[in-house]
């Protein structure tokens, strides 16, 4: 999961020519993805 942030926040960075929107989403999925609790917390809402 680390490695698919890492090569999305370079292609999405601004400096990168990516958005600052799309940078925004990378870095909202990771707060989510990159912790334990709430992935496990994301993943029980989706199979309900």
């Amino acid at each position: 999961i680390k490695a698919a942030y890492k090569q999305a926040a370079k292609s999405a960075h601004p400096d990168a020519g990516g958005s600052n929107e799309k940078m925004q989403e990378v870095n909202a999925a990771w707060e989510v993805l990159g912790n334990a609790q709430k992935r496990a917390e994301y993943d029980a809402r989706m199979a309900a």
